[in-house]
């Protein structure tokens, strides 16, 4: 028994370690998008904001010597990159590339440790290494979650700070001694200063406990078990948000609800696709993110979810016409409807306010931890039954389960790096005309590439692009690579036209081979999808 127990902690052990190395090895492959310029900025207001609060240093760091409360973006929380900053000076790290390479890192070391985590609460819930290992590759082998890890500084940092938050609730509520509430407390204050949605994870904290307590068969000692606990949670949530927050320390109630307000309704009026329409951002129908998450989560994973919630659902509502809450006496059921809460309620926040989204459900990615949790129970449900059936049927529903996720693993690593474009069979169809594609821009990186490869010795092609990861993704090379490459103000005085295709013109001129678009010399396609394209320029 013994040797049974070290093989399978050595066998968890390589497990992460070999993730890890791979992680670490292909974080060069994924390009920059729209973000990594602008909170890297956020950050450095900040950082001189702090540092001339708490007189750390002298000389302002922030471009043009902007001011926090005079920000434009002074409603985002900003610990990531105050870290980031913090990293990056500590090491002296200069360069573009190094600056951008090192956050790169970050984020997917943080998504790294969340998968630790992840596996952690699984084991905790089901006591079986193997088990808690497979749940975690529905976690790890999400195509769209995988890509954001190594390039999405600010959603993929959410998605590890809620998967730490949900591992420290499930320990705070397994043993609720005061250590866990404080821990708990200081992942809560951290989760909420890397995005302010991150309020949710402290509310369903207290709601959840309210509603143990209400099913608890002797009330009076679980108010005694829990009020030391509870009570130091409820006063340091907020202290730990106030003081990783530089922005709320001037002000903190009101500074707080002004963010809230602001980042409720974000100022977007852009237009995106879904189905060949061009929705309004600010107007999008309800099902504009439910669509999304549909259609690029993995359908065997959504097999899994339904399966998880599906029997439980029935006996939550029979004890809710009873006018009791038993089921959450029961330890499994309890973790489901947990799970499915952390998924469902930021989903239906954002279809109650009508809040302003963009780029698929990117503002929502963190909610496919809750998602995940749901689907291993789906899956533990149905080992469960196959067992129960016999061993033809288990064997089935091992194979099926091991042909899906070999298939997933298969198709991450033939269109890598462009996982983030992933969709499920439920997108059928043209895709280039009815989705959005790369609308990050990361594949700029590659096209670039692959264009300085037509250089010949001693030329610099010149190149033109409209949308701004182009521009970013030329600075983030390497320094032979963009010798190579000379950046043009203009169609009129380039050679070369590149894009991802984020607009409905320039879709409809590619598919029409019209104007620039007839002269294709890289075309990066992610299965038989073209998601980026270099164009010669007819100078005539």
């Amino acid at each position: 028994m013994k040797h049974k127990h070290f093989y399978s902690r050595l066998f968890v052990y390589l497990f992460f370690a070999g993730f890890l190395l791979i992680g670490l090895n292909i974080v060069h492959d994924y390009g920059l998008g729209f973000d990594d310029e602008i909170q890297e900025r956020h950050g450095r207001v900040s950082f001189d904001y702090v540092n001339k609060t708490l007189g750390i240093s002298k000389g302002p760091i922030a471009p043009n010597k902007e001011q926090l409360h005079e920000y434009e973006y002074k409603y985002y929380g900003v610990i990531f990159q105050l870290s980031s900053l913090y990293i990056e000076r500590s090491f002296g790290l200069k360069t573009y590339f190094e600056r951008y390479m090192l956050r790169h890192h970050l984020v997917f070391l943080l998504f790294f440790f969340a998968c630790i985590c992840f596996y952690r609460i699984l084991y905790r819930h089901c006591a079986n290494r193997y088990l808690a290992l497979l749940g975690t590759l529905i976690f790890i082998l999400a195509p769209r979650t995988f890509a954001h890890a190594f390039f999405n500084i600010k959603d993929a940092v959410l998605l590890a700070f809620f998967v730490f938050g949900l591992s420290s609730f499930f320990r705070y509520l397994d043993d609720p001694k005061w250590q866990n509430a404080l821990l708990h407390a200081f992942v809560c204050g951290l989760t909420v200063n890397i995005r302010i949605v991150g309020i949710i994870l402290p509310a369903l904290t207290v709601g959840w406990i309210v509603l143990y307590g209400l099913s608890a068969t002797d009330k009076k000692a679980f108010f005694q078990q829990w009020k030391k606990g509870l009570a130091l949670f409820a006063v340091s949530t907020p202290v730990f948000i106030y003081i990783f927050w530089p922005y709320l320390w001037e002000a903190p109630l009101h500074n707080f609800v002004e963010s809230f307000k602001a980042m409720g309704k974000f100022d977007w009026r852009g237009e995106v696709l879904l189905f060949n329409e061009y929705l309004y951002a600010p107007e999008l129908p309800w099902y504009y993110a439910p669509a999304w998450m549909l259609i690029s989560i993995p359908l065997f994973y959504w097999f899994l979810f339904v399966i998880g919630f599906g029997k439980p659902l029935l006996s939550w509502i029979k004890d809710l016409f009873q006018g009791n809450l038993n089921w959450l006496k029961d330890r499994e059921q309890r973790f489901i409807a947990i799970a499915l809460s952390f998924f469902l309620m930021p989903l239906l926040m954002v279809i109650i306010k009508h809040s302003t989204l963009y780029d698929g459900w990117r503002q929502l990615h963190f909610t496919y931890a809750g998602f995940a949790l749901v689907a291993f129970a789906g899956l533990l449900r149905l080992f469960r039954w196959s067992i129960a059936k016999g061993g033809r049927t288990f064997n089935l529903v091992k194979i099926i389960t091991g042909v899906n996720l070999g298939y997933l693993l298969v198709l991450m690593v033939y269109i890598h790096p462009y996982q983030q474009t992933y969709f499920n069979v439920l997108a059928t169809g043209d895709q280039f005309s009815r989705f959005e594609l790369d609308y990050w821009g990361i594949s700029y990186r590659s096209g670039l590439k692959q264009l300085a490869e037509l250089a010949e010795e001693g030329e610099c092609i010149k190149f033109y692009s409209f949308s701004y990861p182009g521009i970013a993704n030329h600075k983030f090379l390497d320094e032979e690579t963009k010798e190579k490459l000379c950046l043009g103000y203009s169609p009129n005085d380039s050679d070369y036209y590149i894009t991802n295709f984020r607009s409905k013109e320039e879709r409809r001129d590619y598919k029409a081979k019209n104007g620039r678009f007839d002269n294709p010399v890289v075309l990066i396609e992610r299965l038989g999808e073209p998601i980026m394209g270099v164009f010669k320029l007819d100078k005539k």
